[in-house]
């Protein structure tokens, strides 16, 4: 009984472990040439080989985070400010 228990509680742990190794997190801060922070970018990312597209816009000190769940790591990020 007790292995068991110890073989259902190694799996859940695996289990849990693998699902949070596969969320990919792209963060970062735009600036300008001088260093200053820039707002409100639009910020995109595609993952190359599943062509999802996740955006957001950059806060007041140019900070950004975009959350891929079961990311595949390859990205394509672009950046727009009109």
């Amino acid at each position: 009984m007790l292995v068991l228990m110890a073989l259902c509680t190694t799996g859940w742990l695996c289990a849990l472990s693998t699902a949070r190794a596969q969320n990919d997190v792209i963060r970062g801060r735009v600036t300008n040439t001088d260093d200053m922070a820039l707002a409100n970018v639009r910020v995109t990312a595609t993952s190359i080989p599943g062509g999802v597209t996740r955006e957001t816009r950059s806060d007041a000190r140019g900070n950004f985070q975009i959350v891929f769940p079961n990311g595949t790591g390859d990205y394509i990020v672009g950046y727009a400010l009109i």
